[in-house]
């Protein structure tokens, strides 16, 4: 009798995945497209090239601050290069690290808000050697080409990482987070912002979510049934149905955010392209 249990149990669960596949597949083919599009894994070309052209050898900061993620702040360069105060200190904090670290894309972004000011980038022409004048204009001209004032991971962080079904006719939505690469995670909020249920799903090939089935090793569970469902709990079961339930939504939601995508990778990879073939001279300089 339990066995039988358990059985149905199961059979309820392999259907459930199979009502899932047409939403598991569009964050598999999203997922995807953010994979082609990943930019290395260590600074971006912009930070690279900003980082060399602006050293100087002594400090020069420019007259007008720069809002960088909402405060006002002093800039200018010195031995490291192009720099910022923070709060707590009046020393210049570079926004190019040889290292790279978690914070690049921040610097990435503090770069880009500083060379779409305009009175700035008349000051850091003035200040920056004339021998790196030339490919510092370089620079802006690519830039301004292709006007991407918001660095990529930022812009994945703002309008891809969290998808938001809103449902009609009710006040509850489903989020789906795409932040972590190992992991999909759906949720339900009620109007008051609450999380109602939750359904971790881990990502397999292709980065497409499916429900972890794996061999069950205990002896006596294994008399029972010889597969187990990992870290799937009676609630996340009963989120994943709700969430079936509203599969058509889900699935354009999710759609419409790789038409979002695809309408500004093409840029994003063009930029980089050609930043980073005004960095390679440099970095074969470095060498010799």
């Amino acid at each position: 009798m339990e066995t039988q249990k358990y059985t149905e149990i199961e059979t309820t669960i392999k259907a459930l995945e199979k009502d899932l596949e047409p939403i598991f597949n569009e964050v598999g083919e999203l997922s995807e497209a953010l994979e082609n599009l990943k930019q290395g894994n260590g600074n971006h070309p912009l930070t690279e090239l900003i980082g060399r052209i602006t050293k100087t050898a002594r400090r020069h900061d420019v007259d007008n601050k720069v809002k960088l993620n909402g405060n006002e702040c002093k800039i200018g360069t010195n031995h490291q290069g192009l720099g910022y105060e923070s709060d707590y200190s009046s020393q210049l904090s570079p926004v190019f690290s040889e290292q790279g670290y978690v914070g690049m894309t921040i610097n990435e972004q503090y770069v880009r808000d500083i060379l779409f000011n305009t009175e700035a980038v008349i000051d850091l022409t003035a200040i920056i050697k004339k021998s790196n004048q030339k490919t510092f204009l370089r620079l802006m001209a690519i830039l301004k080409k292709h006007n991407l004032i918001e660095a990529f991971g930022n812009f994945k962080k703002e309008n891809i990482n969290q998808v938001e079904v809103v449902l009609a006719e009710t006040d509850y939505k489903i989020n789906v987070n795409l932040s972590r690469g190992y992991e999909t995670i759906f949720g339900i909020r009620d109007k008051e912002d609450e999380i109602v249920g939750k359904f971790e799903v881990r990502n397999g090939e292709g980065r497409k979510p499916s429900i972890e089935i794996s061999d069950e090793i205990d002896g006596e569970l294994k008399k029972i049934s010889k597969t187990k469902f990992n870290n799937l709990s009676l609630k996340e079961l009963k989120t994943g149905i709700f969430i079936s339930q509203n599969k058509e939504v889900v699935v354009e939601t999710i759609k419409s955010k790789r038409t979002l995508l695809n309408g500004v990778s093409k840029g994003y990879k063009k930029e980089y392209e050609e930043l980073n073939d005004l960095l390679q001279p440099l970095l074969a300089l470095e060498k010799l």
